[in-house]
């Protein structure tokens, strides 16, 4: 147990993270303000892509992620702890808290939180009411960056599935503990690492556990997310490139936050808005960019 001293100093860390949280501008927020509608769609979508990683004939379908920089109703929310941790340990440029997955572009995109009897389920940016975690976000001033990762029918369908087998368990778990475990590393990552050693793919990470299940073994079943991690493990598990890129580089996926997705080779982005504006964004996005319509009018 804490003694009064450690007591204190954890009380002073806290509030200290409570007010940075309330205090920090986030940069998407910022582009955001400054843009003339609150939306802004990528340009030159296909040429800002990994060049190691360009599109090919193959790669046919696409998985949506959705990343969120959330502003709550309530500035003290315990939320904002969290938050503030990663914006200070973060050595992404838009700091992100947040993520969730998608097989359309639609506002229903499945996300691991806190809450409810399935923690693993559908949320929306632009009805946020009933939800346990979205709920507590204002929907006028939060954020939100969507990404594609192209994929073969194969993977895409399997992704799919996958995704959709977790939703339906009640045994799937929002671990909090796993966040302190990710904040560690990532203090040790951003302070005590050399700058080319910092980057997602370069840093030395913990023992690695074997990322990928074997679907005939006991050992297939995890249980214990956060959203990151989460979503980590589905694209490991179904995304053979993911799965040998992780392998290549010792990843843990254990230790993965939710700015280091969009590293991913292969990672598209296509476009932000606040929550609010979530759908005439993505509708906008397809007029700029027809080839995806079949995402968005299924």
């Amino acid at each position: 147990m804490f003694n009064r001293k450690q007591l204190f100093h954890l009380s002073i860390i806290i509030f200290s993270l409570l007010f940075w949280g309330c205090a920090s501008t986030n940069k998407l927020n910022q582009d955001l303000e400054s843009s003339p509608v609150p939306f802004i769609i990528e340009e030159n979508l296909f040429s800002s892509q990994d060049s190691e990683n360009p599109t090919t004939p193959e790669k046919t379908k696409y998985l949506f992620f959705r990343l969120y920089n959330p502003e709550y109703t309530n500035p003290l929310y315990v939320a904002n702890i969290l938050k503030a941790g990663i914006e200070i340990t973060d050595l992404n440029e838009e700091k992100v808290s947040h993520s969730a997955i998608n097989f359309y572009l639609d506002d229903n995109f499945y996300g691991l939180t806190m809450g409810g009897d399935l923690q693993l389920a559908l949320e929306s940016c632009t009805d946020i009411k009933g939800h346990k975690y979205m709920g507590k976000c204002n929907l006028h001033t939060s954020t939100q960056m969507t990404y594609a990762l192209p994929v073969t029918e194969e993977e895409y369908n399997n992704t799919k599935e996958f995704v959709e087998m977790y939703s339906m368990s009640p045994k799937v778990n929002y671990s909090a503990i796993e966040n302190f475990k990710i904040a560690i590393f990532d203090i040790g990552r951003k302070f005590f690492t050399p700058k080319e050693k910092q980057k997602f793919g370069k840093t030395k990470y913990k023992p690695l556990p074997k990322n990928k299940k074997n679907k005939n073994s006991n050992e297939y079943i995890e249980n214990d997310f956060v959203c990151s991690t989460f979503l980590a493990f589905v694209l490991i598990n179904n995304v053979p490139s993911v799965s040998d890129w992780f392998e290549e580089h010792k990843i843990n996926y254990r230790y993965v936050n939710v700015g280091d997705l969009i590293h991913i080779p292969g990672m598209i982005k296509l476009f932000s808005s606040t929550w609010e504006y979530y759908e005439i964004a993505a509708n906008e996005f397809v007029k700029n960019y027809p080839s995806f319509s079949e995402y968005l009018n299924k």
